[in-house]
């Protein structure tokens, strides 16, 4: 396969490096162009359905702005609420120069106490989420905390899941 240009729907550099070791861990060759977009949807997404409508959104504005990319690709994670819990996803979202849509989602992890209380709130989680960790012990908890900070875990599932998606795509389409 020849190397694949790819119009990624963010400039964050975090989410860039999540991205690029998925495709190294898959053998793909590719670069990637950093873009500046809107999701259309709210900064803390509160369903699945409008999670994935700002990864779609990403990914359609990336590939207007980079015509000669292969493919774009689209990033969103959003939070759902589930009785008196809330879940942190992602969704992850590829279009390619034929228009063709391919999404996926990760799985759900809840949230603990502490992060719910800050979207019950109707803060914005990420200016708070170090502190649950700053002051932690306990290794899990810090664990707990940078993959809800920093959403590694989630965003490369369905960045993965998504690109195998559409490496594979006479399989699903």
């Amino acid at each position: 396969m020849p190397k694949l240009k790819i119009a990624l729907g963010t400039t964050s550099e975090s989410k860039t490096m999540f991205v690029k070791k998925v495709f190294e861990n898959l053998g793909v060759d590719a670069e990637f162009i950093n873009l500046e977009v809107k999701s259309g949807v709210s900064d803390q997404p509160p369903t699945s359905e409008e999670t994935r409508t700002g990864s779609i959104n990403r990914a359609k504005e990336a590939l207007k702005l980079c015509s000669a990319c292969d493919f774009s690709l689209g990033i969103e994670a959003g939070y759902h609420k589930v009785e008196n819990n809330h879940n942190i996803f992602c969704w992850a979202t590829i279009i390619d120069q034929k228009e063709q849509i391919y999404s996926c989602e990760s799985s759900k992890i809840p949230l603990p106490k502490f992060h719910r209380q800050i979207l019950a709130e109707n803060k914005y989680l990420g200016h708070h989420v170090q502190n649950f960790y700053k002051n932690s012990d306990p290794k899990y908890k810090v664990i707990l905390g940078t993959s809800i900070r920093y959403r590694e875990d989630i965003i490369s599932e369905a960045v993965r899941n998504v690109t195998l998606q559409y490496l594979n795509k006479e399989e699903y389409f």
